[in-house]
């Protein structure tokens, strides 16, 4: 059976004999050692019961400095008489119980160590928890942080800081808020969470990068923090503060939407080649039939102006067959060791004199000099100028421009278009990539739905974020496990 190890640290002779004889009442549960001074190995012991006449100074700084050298010992404090004022209320709360030397006995000693070795224990389980929650914290994989009770960020994990480019003395006190790209999305995450009084909520929308512009679809957890308050005549359990983790789901948005567009636009390859056919064959008997009629009708001003629209619209139909067909062709990569700022460039030198004549600004924003990947640069080349036609001809404003850069993010290297042109309502982002789809007055709306094939074979994918009358940004994100990796 374990005896509690008892180091009785006192000068006083008399006192120490006393406690030794009332100890000895339990023998089967002490084992007993006495000091006159604190010496160097105190953590040997279990309970240390420490005289207040061994302190020749303020009793408070006395213990604060020993406790580390006395820990894991617990220390129960020995008293002539207790006056209370804050210096007691410091000593109370660096020991685990006080007696008064006049009023010892068996039992109240007897109890008072067992609540100190309890207390002790609930301290070091406490501890343990407080260690695992903080690895937990400052090691999760996913950002997290804790809030105010009104909503402050208070704390942050190292990931957080990485996902929105911040340090904690940056961003500390600051509004909850601040992080959430749509006002609307926040103060509904307010009512919904806050003002219904809920333990946990949880939800998917946009935020904000604090370092630079830029959003991120993200995935929020979040929990209430509460902590009992008896300053009322009946206990309640108040909110202190909240805490939570928040996930960047970009790479899962974007596999989700290139596996999408991919299918959609196989599927609507084959039903436009499965349609070009069976238009095709029937135009051909109109042809057929256009050029008999010459031979046989009388020509006149009103047969020439029919058979003329007629013949010009069989054309027109069949270039277009030709067109659909054509993009919807599936051609093999060239693939070569390539410079993607290179084959920027010379989209943007391809595109400039188009810009010159609409007075539009084009603006060059490279994070390197160089960027090498595998890719087929003829392809690639296409669909990066399809972009800066597309955005050079949604401006029509007078101070027009266009910015063309590179960057690297989230294990993509990214080619962004920004223009300052028309933007784009919702609906008209949704089927922007469709095949036909265009606003122009002379677009066939093939461009696009070709430049997203386009990406898509080199296993990237293209986001777009455009606002009515204020401009696009279009984003090729390039995978960048794929540099100089031959399939």
């Amino acid at each position: 059976m374990y005896r509690t190890k008892v180091l009785i640290l006192t000068s006083d002779i008399a006192l120490e004999s006393e406690i030794h004889q009332l100890l000895l009442e339990h023998p089967d549960k002490y084992t007993i050692f006495h000091q006159t001074e604190l010496a160097q190995k105190t953590d040997l012991f279990d309970v240390t019961l420490i005289d207040e006449n061994l302190i020749d100074k303020n009793p408070a700084d006395f213990l604060a400095q020993y406790t580390i050298e006395l820990f894991p010992s617990t220390v129960i404090y020995l008293t002539d008489s207790i006056e209370l004022n804050d210096e007691f209320t410091a000593v109370k709360s660096l020991t685990a119980d006080y007696l008064y030397k006049s009023q010892l006995t068996a039992s109240g000693l007897n109890n008072s160590i067992k609540y100190a070795l309890e207390s002790r224990k609930l301290k070091r389980e406490i501890e343990k928890q407080q260690k695992r929650y903080q690895s937990l914290f400052y090691n999760a994989v996913d950002a997290a942080f804790f809030l105010t009770a009104d909503l402050k960020i208070e704390n942050i994990n190292e990931v957080f800081s990485n996902l929105f480019g911040v340090k904690l003395h940056q961003i500390n006190g600051d509004d909850f808020k601040t992080i959430f790209n749509d006002p609307t999305e926040y103060e509904r995450f307010v009512s919904r969470f806050i003002e219904d009084d809920k333990e946990s909520y949880e939800c998917e929308m946009k935020f904000n990068r604090l370092d630079r512009k830029g959003i991120f679809p993200g995935h929020l957890k979040i929990s209430a923090l509460r902590e009992y308050y008896s300053s009322s005549a009946t206990p309640s359990k108040m909110i202190s503060g909240y805490h939570g983790t928040l996930s960047n789901i970009s790479y899962k948005k974007r596999i989700s939407s290139i596996k999408e567009n991919s299918s959609r636009i196989a599927m609507t390859y084959r039903l436009a080649r499965t349609l070009a056919h069976e238009i095709r064959n029937p135009l051909t008997n109109i042809t057929l039939a256009v050029n008999q009629l010459e031979d046989e009708v009388p020509k006149n001003e009103e047969t020439e102006l029919y058979i003329g629209i007629i013949e010009r619209c069989t054309r027109r139909i069949d270039k277009l067959i030709d067109q659909l067909l054509k993009s919807s062709e599936q051609k093999s990569l060239q693939s070569t060791e390539c410079d993607i700022i290179d084959i920027t460039n010379r989209a943007v030198d391809d595109a400039k004199d188009r810009a010159q004549l609409l007075d539009i600004k084009l603006i060059t924003d490279f994070e390197s000099e160089k960027s090498l990947y595998f890719c087929d640069s003829g392809k690639l080349l296409i669909a990066i100028s399809n972009i800066i036609t597309n955005a050079i001809e949604s401006i029509d404003n007078e101070s027009g421009q266009v910015i063309i850069g590179t960057y690297e993010e989230d294990g993509y290297l990214c080619i962004y278009i920004e223009d300052n042109g028309s933007g784009m309502t919702e609906s008209q982002q949704k089927t922007l990539f469709d095949p036909f789809f265009t606003s122009k007055k002379k677009g066939v709306g093939l461009g696009l739905t070709n430049t997203l094939s386009i990406i898509s074979e080199h296993k990237g994918h293209i986001e777009v974020d455009s606002e009515k009358s204020i401009g696009s940004t279009f984003t090729i994100l390039l995978p960048i496990a794929d540099i100089l990796q031959k399939d």
